[in-house]
């Protein structure tokens, strides 16, 4: 992702976004140290902006603070990846039941076009436009469910599924498939959306762990 480099247009939020991004993608490796002075004289911003996203991103339990070093890019771990599978299964099941009931016409719509994009991505080769539609059609549905907490749940514990992903797999795009997905939650039967969703993710989780060596269905300790 490109930077703007002009003050005026570096807002926090853009700030937050473009550091994400990288540490999601792999550009900014665990350990990494993020120094305000640094970050701020990179992104031509003042030191706020590199705070509250510094500030954000922890709150994402992507960085942690380590006393006496300052902000760092956490690593994560192998029960790290089951972890948070397992709480994804929990909170987009618990989502997609509630879209399933709560959405509109409109909102349905707009969901089949989000799938049509991440398929149109694939096809292409585009990863970048991959990852950002599959990201938004998770988000849709939750945004959708009538539960704002879902929705910060599900963000994040996304966000984090595809830092481990993007560690643990080499670089390309591991298509899924929507249709199911969302078929089933536009379908307006919650039980038919929570099963589809819980199996679109688990297909997902195991294709992950059975390519990086791991065994999904090992149980945590």
């Amino acid at each position: 992702m490109s930077v703007d480099r002009k003050p005026s247009t570096m807002t926090s939020e853009r700030v937050y976004q473009d550091i994400r991004s990288r540490i999601v993608s792999g550009g900014l490796s665990p350990g990494s140290r993020l120094v305000q002075r640094q970050l701020a004289a990179e992104y031509n911003t003042s030191s706020s902006p590199i705070i509250e996203c510094i500030r954000r991103l922890e709150r994402d339990g992507l960085v942690e603070n380590i006393p006496g070093l300052g902000a760092e890019v956490r690593e994560f771990s192998q029960h790290d990846l089951f972890f948070v599978c397992r709480l994804r299964e929990t909170v987009e099941a618990t989502s997609a039941a509630l879209y399933a009931v709560n959405a509109s016409r409109l909102q349905r719509v707009e969901l089949e076009k989000i799938a049509a994009k991440c398929d149109e991505a694939y096809l292409a080769g585009d990863e970048a436009a991959y990852y950002e539609a599959d990201v938004a059609l998770h988000l849709h549905i939750a945004r959708h469910s009538g539960s704002p907490l879902l929705c910060h749940f599900v963000e994040s514990s996304y966000i984090i599924s595809a830092t481990i992903g993007n560690r643990l797999l080499p670089p390309g795009i591991r298509f899924r498939e929507h249709n199911d997905l969302v078929a089933a939650v536009n379908s307006g039967d919650p039980k038919r959306a929570r099963k589809a969703a819980v199996e679109h993710l688990r297909t997902a989780f195991e294709s992950v762990t059975e390519l990086s060596g791991l065994s999904y269905l090992e149980d945590i300790q």
